[in-house]
């Protein structure tokens, strides 16, 4: 009996030195990239490989995808950071991807504390002419939108990925957006790429925020096209003069560039409010807009969420808010103002420009209380 518990203290003992063991004493398996296969499918082209034993695939009816591993290489760096697991790719890669997305570590350690990880790659030197065409992602948001009414130089095409913000699940939305981005591209004579996958379902991406890992997925969709365009817009989420720490950013987009295609952050310059302003009078955008993400009805935009009621108030300080009829519940938006609880801290600013650019009177007295709650939630004062 007396050996019993011993034996039992013993193990008793042993238990919380596993149990606090830190990530970097617990040896972790490499996530590595194999080469990737392509195939047809009832989508058309379709990449797959299979990481951690779970296949991720991106498919194409518009265009013929290239499997690169450059690609996968962009969706995962962050969520190996994010794991703290070492992220190997198996063929090699462009020497000039390689040296760039291995800087990445070093800038965005000061952002999240993300240890560096160990990355093996085997490189090769591409001196395969780049395609002199030029593709911006597109979501029909506001700044996919002044991206493709600013911008300095043509676009060629706007690529747009279902399975992303948007679920392929969700076959309706998927098909307004499908529908919307179609109409834009030929409006503007432009082509429309529709890539579908399935990676946000894979559990690396599960574990890591997608506010981090959205700006590699979406370079990753330049390498799938870069047989037939040689550079890949990414339209800004924020303006430099924020500087937040974000997925798609001025200093890291760029990075996941190879010498076969160029990534491009446009739009950082001014505020997506600001944008919103100079936009607004533009015909594709009043009837195809969609800024809604939390989908809390069946409309493009559900007009009672933060985000459609900043961008209503947006434009009607410019008085355009009347001629947008995919916002819903605008006859009640004073009454969607005051409902809300607070504001993202980020957002504090915008509210207050637009209480200084002439919101409609109705409108006034309810922002004035948003700010007011969202700073006592935030720092304690008001």
């Amino acid at each position: 009996m007396i050996a019993s518990l011993a034996r039992l203290q013993k193990i008793a003992s042993a238990i919380p030195s596993v149990l606090t063991r830190s990530p970097s004493e617990t040896k972790r398996t490499a996530i590595v990239v194999p080469r990737l296969t392509r195939s047809r499918h009832s989508d058309g082209s379709r990449i797959l490989a299979r990481i951690d034993n779970q296949q991720i695939y991106f498919g194409s009816q518009d265009i013929e995808l290239k499997p690169t591993s450059e690609a996968l290489g962009c969706c995962l760096l962050l969520p190996a950071l994010h794991s703290r697991r070492a992220l190997k790719i198996e063929p090699s890669v462009c020497e000039l991807w390689a040296r760039q997305v291995s800087g990445i570590p070093a800038l965005i350690e000061p952002w999240w504390g993300y240890p560096s990880v160990d990355l093996d790659f085997n490189t090769h030197t591409d001196r395969a002419q780049r395609s002199p065409s030029t593709a911006a992602c597109f979501s029909c948001g506001v700044d996919s939108f002044y991206t493709l009414l600013k911008y300095p130089a043509a676009i060629d095409a706007l690529v747009c990925v279902l399975g992303y913000d948007v679920k392929l699940r969700d076959r309706d939305r998927a098909k307004s957006l499908e529908s919307g981005l179609r109409n834009v591209a030929a409006e503007h004579a432009m082509s429309a790429i529709i890539v579908t996958t399935n990676l946000r379902h894979h559990r690396l991406m599960k574990a890591a925020p997608w506010e981090r890992t959205h700006g590699g997925s979406l370079a990753a969709i330049g390498h799938l096209i870069s047989e037939s365009f040689g550079t890949l817009i990414i339209s800004s989420s924020g303006a430099r003069i924020l500087n937040r720490p974000w997925g798609s950013h001025w200093d890291l987009d760029p990075k996941f560039g190879s010498s076969a295609v160029e990534v491009q952050h446009f739009g950082d310059h001014t505020l997506r409010s600001k944008k919103l302003i100079e936009i607004a009078q533009d015909a594709c955008v009043r009837k195809y807009l969609r800024v809604c993400w939390e989908y809390r009805n069946t409309g493009i935009n559900c007009g009672v969420c933060e985000k459609c009621i900043r961008t209503m108030l947006t434009l009607d300080t410019c008085g355009q808010l009347g001629y947008f009829h995919s916002f819903q519940n605008i006859n009640v938006l004073a009454r969607s103002i005051a409902e809300l609880p607070n504001v993202p801290t980020y957002t504090i600013d915008v509210y207050e420009f637009l209480l200084e650019s002439g919101l409609t009177h109705s409108y006034q007295a309810p922002v004035q209380a948003l700010i007011a709650r969202s700073k006592l939630h935030h720092y304690g004062n008001a």
